[in-house]
């Protein structure tokens, strides 16, 4: 399956541009679970691979990120100096940012007032990083026109996924 409108660049005028509601997005499709075998009622399936575990991360200033360039997602990328968390957790509790509370300001609080959908310049975006291979049963059940999906349940944005063929 190939789609010749692949956008392969992120840019940063689609924060403020209302007429961009979806980039690279896949189509609706059905959500069912793929299985090898006829499943028992309630397994799960036998096609998925967790990529819980250790990640690296690093925070940024939003203002920071270059849309154009995009290096973070490069294969060779050194993300070496990166904080390493675990996944699924929370960046608060693991120690690189702190608590939200309900009388602590944002760090933009005084200095800005962003409206929508403007993004503050003194706001923070965590950049993870995850090398994985995927696994043998998976690679060897893909048909050459099937697509893989990476699911992300916690993450609010992915500005960009870098994937590497084995």
């Amino acid at each position: 399956m190939t789609n010749s409108n692949r956008v392969e660049h992120a840019s940063e005028t689609w924060l403020t541009d209302a007429t961009v509601f979806e980039v690279n997005r896949t189509p609706a499709h059905s959500n069912h679970k793929c299985f090898t075998h006829d499943p028992q009622s309630g397994e799960y399936s036998d096609l998925t691979q967790s990529l819980d575990g250790e990640w690296r991360v690093e925070i940024v200033q939003a203002s920071d990120i270059d849309f154009n360039e995009e290096p973070f997602v490069a294969e060779n990328f050194d993300d070496s100096a990166f904080y390493r968390t675990q996944v699924p957790g929370h960046l608060q509790m693991a120690g690189p940012l702190k608590n939200k509370y309900v009388n602590i300001q944002y760090p933009w609080d005084g200095h800005e007032n962003p409206l929508e959908p403007n993004v503050p310049e003194n706001n923070h975006v965590a950049l993870y990083r995850k090398k994985f291979v995927v696994s043998k049963r998976l690679a060897d059940t893909k048909t050459p026109s099937a697509p893989r999906t990476i699911r992300t349940r916690s993450v609010g944005t992915i500005c960009a996924m870098s994937t590497a063929s084995t």
